[in-house]
């Protein structure tokens, strides 16, 4: 799942015209870790990957199908607080 996540990413990094080079500049991140998760040898971070679909403006849909490639449950940010808030009361 992790490689089909790497290829997708680099589809739509394609048919925008986003190099890694500028996908790392946009979003914070290193090149070669950009690289290594297109590759499919490296993983991104829920919060990672949310940047890199921020920058190249992935809708709702696409976003959840690209984060479930991934093992992520893609929560809208208001909700994810939330639920971060309601886990910390309990811990």
């Amino acid at each position: 799942m992790q490689n089909e996540f790497g290829a997708e990413l680099k589809g739509i990094m394609d048919k925008q015209r986003c190099s890694m080079g500028q996908l790392a500049r946009k979003s914070g991140a290193a090149q070669p870790f950009v690289s290594e998760v297109i590759a499919g040898k490296k993983r991104p971070s829920y919060d990672m990957a949310q940047r890199w679909l921020d920058v190249l403006n992935v809708q709702t849909d696409d976003r959840t199908k690209l984060l479930r490639l991934l093992g992520i449950a893609y929560l809208p940010e208001q909700l994810r607080e939330d639920f971060l808030h309601l886990l910390s009361e309990y811990l």
